[in-house]
């Protein structure tokens, strides 16, 4: 006889078939059952977990160095406008700025007094 031997087994066979065949029957049985018979439940958990309103109130904090010091701050500001135009100056700003209309009006934003 050969040191390997081919030895059968036909009652462990059966029984390994036989657990294979067992778990595809529970499987398909528990899929029928999600999907026939109680399919009415999992559709309203569904729509329950997708169709949620949530209120997020997000607020911005400040931007801080490493120090501590703020290097960001969220502020109310103020425009402070000026104009080219001579005929609202003197006689020297009318002779720096030119005709009216060469320049438009600048306006420079500057941020609200802390």
């Amino acid at each position: 006889m050969s040191r390997h031997a081919k030895t059968r087994h036909p009652v462990r066979n059966a029984i390994v078939l036989l657990f294979f065949l067992s778990g595809l029957v529970l499987l398909a049985a528990r899929a029928v059952y999600l999907q026939v018979l109680n399919s009415d439940f999992l559709q309203s958990q569904g729509n329950q977990r997708h169709t949620r309103l949530v209120k997020d109130n997000s607020h911005r904090g400040m931007i801080l160095d490493r120090h501590g010091s703020p290097l960001a701050v969220s502020a109310g500001g103020f425009g402070v406008g000026t104009s080219a135009d001579p005929r609202g100056g003197t006689p020297e700003m009318a002779a720096a700025g030119g005709a009216a209309g060469d320049e438009p009006a600048r306006t420079h934003a500057a941020s609200a007094p802390a």
